[in-house]
């Protein structure tokens, strides 16, 4: 018998009755870190101002928005709470978002960076986003991550990223970690 076999699993129904901060994961409940640091908030912040900024004289303007620690309802099993996203299905309806945001900003903090860089990564792609972003506040670093069938490859940040047909936005790490 597996582990999996034995613990429960938990639904969006159940994780809408839980007081703290979690996620869920295919089913299992996953404690939030502690509150983030100031590098981790200003870095959080520097992006949502300047994405936000840009999508705003964007054409794509009333598709796109960015939001910041939002619940993504992944599915029945699986709600995750990205740091920064993109989202560009208009304006959702109610506390969360239901369809896959075509970017997510993950900031790296030491209790969250093995979660980020393997986990999330990995569910990312297989929920069909576009873009991953790691931000490390630490080495002031930054990779950006392009879906190519199930998994992600590296690009170059510096480049424009693609939202949609018509819109796109670009990354200014100087602003970023300032």
């Amino acid at each position: 018998m597996s582990l999996k076999e034995v613990l429960p699993t938990y639904t969006v129904e159940d994780y809408l009755q839980w007081e703290g901060d979690w996620e869920l994961w295919e089913g299992s409940p996953v404690a939030m870190a502690p509150p983030s640091t100031p590098e981790h908030q200003n870095t959080g912040t520097n992006l949502v101002v300047d994405l936000a900024t840009q999508l705003k004289e964007a054409p794509c303007a009333n598709k796109c928005r960015v939001f910041y620690e939002l619940d993504w309802h992944v599915n029945q099993t699986t709600v995750v709470r990205p740091d920064v996203m993109i989202y560009c299905h208009g304006i959702p309806e109610g506390k969360w978002i239901s369809k896959p945001p075509t970017l997510i900003a993950e900031i790296l903090s030491p209790s969250t960076r093995d979660r980020d860089l393997i986990g999330k990564r990995e569910l990312y792609a297989q929920n069909s986003v576009k873009y991953y972003l790691i931000s490390d506040p630490e080495s002031k670093s930054v990779q950006l991550f392009l879906l190519s069938g199930e998994s992600y490859n590296e690009i170059d940040w510096s480049s424009r990223i693609l939202l949609t047909e018509e819109c796109s936005v670009s990354l200014n790490t100087e602003d970023l970690f300032s």
